[in-house]
């Protein structure tokens, strides 16, 4: 009978840590949905993506060493946007006039009097 108080303890612990986990998880659905950053990794480039959905700025950072954030310089978002406003452009603008050709009569060969 001394296996009692371990056998409640090791239930107790058991039951404690479940509870712990119910209210964690209740604690972290509050109905915001989504967050404000968004992760990607990308194991086959050994990179990891940071993507900030409010502002669409992005950072980039080794797989090793996930606290060494760089910004990318344009967010591929933002690269869409310019080439579809380009693209745009570019089907709205009439077509440039195509150049003058100057033809010049050839000149004879050196040798050649006739």
């Amino acid at each position: 009978m001394s296996t009692d108080w371990y056998t409640k303890l090791v239930l107790t612990v058991i039951a404690a840590s479940a509870a712990f986990l119910v209210a964690e998880h209740v604690n972290g659905n509050d109905g915001g949905g989504e967050g404000r950053y968004r992760l990607q990794a990308i194991p086959m480039g050994r990179i990891l993506l940071r993507l900030d959905t409010e502002t669409g700025q992005t950072w980039t950072a080794a797989l090793n060493q996930p606290k060494a954030w760089t910004e990318i310089a344009e967010s591929p978002i933002d690269l869409l946007d310019d080439t579809a406003a380009e693209a745009a452009a570019a089907d709205s603008a009439p077509p440039a006039p195509a150049p003058m050709l100057q033809l010049e009569e050839p000149e004879a060969p050196p040798g050649d009097d006739s």
